[in-house]
C-alpha cells in the first residue's frame, strides 16, 4: 500500500520501553500493507532484511546505544558518564543523539530509503530523531510525522532545559521549525495536546492524540486462585524518578505506608519490579524496617522482558501506578489494564492519568496533596476477587482500535487535501 521511513534510535533495546510504541507502529504498517525502513543506532552498522522491509542501523558515535535485539531482552539505554552528559548539555542541542542523526543524514543507504519513501516517521525521545527526519524531509520532500511520546518542551525531562533559560530559546527554536514543517504531529494524551496548541495554535489541525495500547493478545491466565485471608500481594512495575524526575520516591513509599496501615492489612509484599536508581534503592531499603514493623515485606525484582513483566502483573493482588505529570500517562497504565487486576492509582487531580481512569471500576484514584482512604479498604477487598467486577477494557485504547486511526492518519498524509503540508524549513 505505501512505504515508510520510520527513524527509532533505540529499535534494538528491547529493555526500552518506548520500543514497544515503535514496534506496535510497524506492525500496524506491516500488517496494513506498508513496507517499513526502520533507521535505528547500534554498536555496528549494518543493512539487514526484516518481514516488514529492512533495518538500517547506524553505528552510535558515542556508544551511547547498547543493543538486544531479542524477544526476551532486557538491556536498557546504557546511562552516559558524567563527562559526556556534560558534553551533550554545554554543545549537543537536542541531545547526546545528535552526531549519531548526522553520520546518518550522510548514510547512501539512509538516503536511499527516505527517497522511496512516501512518509518519514520519527519517534522521541530522543529528539534527535526528528532533527534527523527534518533533514530528510526537507531533501526529499516527503510528508513527515512527528510522534512525541513525551511532551518537549511541555513537562520536559532533561535537567538543562528546565534550568537554563538559554538552552529553552534554543530547543524552543529547534522544535517551531520541526513541528511547522511536519504534515502530522502525534501526542499519547489530550493534555499532552492541549499543551501544544496552546503554544502553537497555528498547528491545532495536525496534533492528533493517538494513546498507548493495551497489549493485543489475551490476559494471562492466572498462576492461582485468590485466597481471601493470604497476604496482599502488591507490585510496582518499571522506575520511579529515574524516568520522570518529577516522581519522588519519598512520596510513594509514604503514600503507600498510609495506605496499607489505613485498611489495617496485617500483612503483605511489596515488590518493586524493574532497575532503579541507588538513590532510589537506599531510600527504599531505608523504609524497610517501618513496613516489617507492620507485617509487611520490601522486595525487589531485576528487569524483565515485557512479556514476563504481564506474567507478574497478572499474578499479583495490587498493582501500584504512580504518576506525578499532568500530561504524561505512563505506558505501564495500559498494561495495568490489560493484566485486569485492581490499579492504585496515584496521581494528580485534572492529569491524564485521572481523566484516562475515570470510571474505570478496575482504578482506585488516590490525590498524593490530599489523600483519601475512606474507601480503600472495600477495593482492596476486591483485588482478592475472581474474577474482579467492572474491569471491561476500553475500546478507545485498543491496540485494534488505535491501529486504525494510525493508519488512516498515514494515508490522509498522501492526500494534500486533508492534511496541508508543512514548507520544509
Amino acid at each position: 500500500m505505501g512505504s515508510a521511513l520510520f527513524i527509532c534510535p533505540h529499535w534494538h533495546q528491547f529493555g526500552n520501553v518506548g520500543v514497544l510504541r515503535a514496534r506496535r507502529m510497524v506492525r500496524w504498517m506491516h500488517e496494513a500493507g506498508w513496507t517499513v525502513t526502520v533507521v535505528c543506532a547500534g554498536s555496528r552498522s549494518r543493512l539487514e532484511r526484516a518481514d516488514f522491509g529492512s533495518v538500517i542501523t547506524r553505528k552510535d558515535p558515542l556508544g551511547i546505544f547498547t543493543e538486544n535485539d531479542g524477544p526476551h531482552g532486557s538491556a536498557a539505554l546504557r546511562r552516559p558518564n558524567r563527562f559526556r552528559r556534560l558534553l551533550a548539555y554545554a554543545l549537543l542541542t537536542p541531545d547526546l543523539q545528535l552526531p549519531w542523526a548526522l553520520a546518518c543524514r550522510w548514510s547512501t543507504d539512509v538516503q536511499k530509503a527516505a527517497a522511496n519513501s512516501q512518509v518519514i516517521l520519527s519517534s522521541s525521545p530522543p529528539e534527535s530523531a526528528h532533527v534527523l527526519a527534518g533533514w530528510l524531509h526537507q531533501q526529499h520532500d516527503v510528508p513527515h510525522i512527528i510522534d512525541l511520546r513525551d511532551g518537549w518542551l511541555d513537562e520536559p525531562m532533561k535537567p538543562l532545559l528546565k534550568s537554563s533559560s538559554l538552552q529553552q530559546i534554543r530547543e524552543k527554536r529547534l522544535e517551531k521549525r520541526l513541528l511547522t514543517a511536519a504534515s502530522a504531529i502525534l501526542v499519547t494524551s489530550h493534555e499532552w495536546k492541549s499543551l501544544l496548541r496552546k503554544r502553537y495554535p497555528q498547528l491545532s489541525h495536525r496534533i492528533q492524540v493517538l494513546t498507548n495500547a493495551y497489549p493485543d493478545h489475551p490476559p494471562v491466565i492466572r498462576t492461582r486462585q485468590p485466597v481471601p485471608d493470604a497476604p496482599l500481594r502488591v507490585l510496582h512495575a518499571g522506575r520511579i524518578s529515574s524516568s520522570r524526575p518529577e516522581r519522588n520516591p519519598q512520596e510513594l513509599l509514604s503514600l503507600l505506608f498510609q495506605a496499607f496501615t489505613s485498611v489495617h492489612e496485617s500483612s503483605g509484599s511489596l515488590i518493586f519490579l524493574g532497575s532503579m536508581e541507588h538513590e532510589e534503592v537506599d531510600f527504599i531499603r531505608s523504609r524497610e524496617a517501618d513496613f516489617s514493623a507492620r507485617g509487611w515485606t520490601i522486595t525487589r525484582e531485576s528487569q524483565v522482558s515485557h512479556a514476563r513483566a504481564l506474567e507478574r502483573m497478572a499474578a499479583t493482588d495490587l498493582l501500584i501506578l504512580y504518576s506525578a505529570s499532568q500530561a504524561s500517562i505512563p505506558a505501564k497504565f495500559f498494561d495495568y489494564l490489560h493484566a485486569g487486576k485492581p490499579i492504585l492509582c496515584i496521581c494528580p487531580p485534572g492529569s491524564a492519568v485521572w481523566h484516562a481512569s475515570e470510571d474505570l471500576a478496575q482504578v482506585y484514584r488516590l490525590n498524593p496533596e490530599q489523600p483519601d482512604f475512606t474507601q480503600l479498604k472495600d477495593f482492596i477487598v476486591s483485588s482478592k476477587k475472581s474474577p474482579l467486577p467492572g474491569t471491561a477494557l476500553p475500546v478507545h485504547f485498543s491496540d485494534r482500535h488505535l491501529g486504525r486511526r494510525f493508519i488512516d492518519l498515514l494515508n490522509q498524509t498522501r492526500n494534500p487535501e486533508i492534511i496541508t503540508r508543512g514548507k520544509a524549513y
